[in-house]
């Protein structure tokens, strides 16, 4: 047997080898993520991302390179879900490298290349929530319009994922940059997202609301009666879908309860504050007790509340708003930055009701709250 024969063996040994690793890690992978399922346990999930890293690295051989692409998928979802557990920013890192790698393996030709470019975008999205720089946001906002110009024009749902995610990071910067463009374009991103979501979309009440409350944010800037009319319409519609999606529920009786609450405010109409009432207490059940959510919505029915004193001037629609924002205060944790914008408004709620009450209780709660909001 010649040296060129015996190459060709001993090629063929080391190929049918890997297979053979191949099928044993696969299987591997199969058990530890029917374990993960089973336990929901992170341990669990770290042992299957290890099988699946084993089998990335076996895609390096020519002959199994077919399989990278499925396993880069596979890695992404299972790290995902790690940094959904944990919020590690290290974890989050290795989810944008898998991204990234998933992107470079994927022909320009395939139709899914603008789908794994824009789930790259955000994870980027979120690494910009963690570290608030400007930088971060700013590449998940440029990987995005890479997207958009690989999109193909009959993929409406990658189309609309990808318009949707920038007008929430174009809002994101304008937050951070105040250019008021930048929330044109945002505002004008979602309104095209949604044209092209389906209403029976389980993403159409979602991307209802991201209108909405870009509509609103060019309202508290510009004070047009038109944005305000139609941020309280998309509320109404984001809480019409049907069915109903209950992720967002709370925010979504919250945000139609505020804008109504606003136009009240500004036009008088006892029909408003009534319905504003209503949403913001569907808003409080919605919500776990005791949550910073629970908090939030609390603080929104004191405000509410104090706008009816405001007009009615009655001391029964003070003391509510003063009750609904001491339990605020009570369960906004300790470290959370809105519990000293909460502890100020109740203090000035007792200071408002001393004049009207001569209670030295509520002159010293106006003191107290007042130096702890500091």
């Amino acid at each position: 047997m010649g040296d060129f024969d015996s190459q060709a063996i001993s090629a063929q040994e080391v190929e049918e080898h890997d297979n053979d690793d191949w099928e044993t890690q696969s299987a591997k992978l199969d058990q530890r993520i029917d374990a993960y399922y089973s336990t929901g346990a992170i341990s669990d999930l770290a042992d299957a991302i290890e099988a699946a890293e084993t089998l990335d690295d076996l895609t390096q051989q020519e002959h199994l390179r077919s399989h990278r692409l499925e396993i880069l998928d596979t890695l992404y979802g299972m790290t995902h879900q790690k940094y959904c557990k944990t919020r590690s920013l290290a974890d989050l890192d290795v989810v944008i490298r898998f991204a990234e790698r998933a992107i470079r393996e994927t022909p320009d030709t395939d139709p899914f290349k603008a789908d794994r470019i824009g789930r790259l975008g955000q994870v980027l999205i979120l690494k910009s929530d963690h570290t608030a720089r400007l930088s971060d946001l700013d590449e998940a906002i440029s990987v995005l319009h890479q997207g958009m110009e690989v999109v193909s024009d009959n993929n409406h749902t990658c189309r609309a994922s990808l318009l949707s995610d920038l007008g929430s990071s174009l809002s994101n910067r304008h937050k951070l940059t105040g250019n008021m463009d930048e929330l044109d374009n945002a505002t004008r991103f979602a309104r095209e997202a949604l044209d092209l979501t389906d209403e029976n979309d389980t993403q159409f009440s979602g991307r209802l609301t991201n209108l909405g409350n870009r509509i609103w944010s060019r309202y508290l800037l510009n004070a047009s009666l038109e944005d305000l009319e139609e941020a309280i319409e998309v509320a109404r519609r984001a809480l019409c879908v049907r069915p109903i999606v209950l992720h967002g529920l709370s925010d979504r009786f919250n945000n139609f309860a505020v804008r109504l609450g606003e136009r009240y405010a500004r036009k008088g109409a006892q029909e408003d504050i009534d319905k504003a009432l209503e949403m913001c207490h569907y808003s409080i059940e919605a919500s776990e007790e005791g949550s910073v959510e629970w908090a939030d919505r609390q603080y929104t029915l004191g405000s509410l509340l104090h706008r009816r004193y405001s007009r009615s001037h009655n001391i029964k629609h003070l003391d509510e708003a003063i009750a609904a924002e001491t339990k605020a205060v009570e369960a906004a944790p300790e470290d959370n930055l809105t519990k000293a914008r909460y502890l100020n408004t109740l203090g000035s709620r007792h200071g408002e009701r001393y004049p009207l009450t001569k209670a030295k209780s509520d002159l010293g709660n106006a003191i107290r709250l007042t130096k702890k909001a500091l």
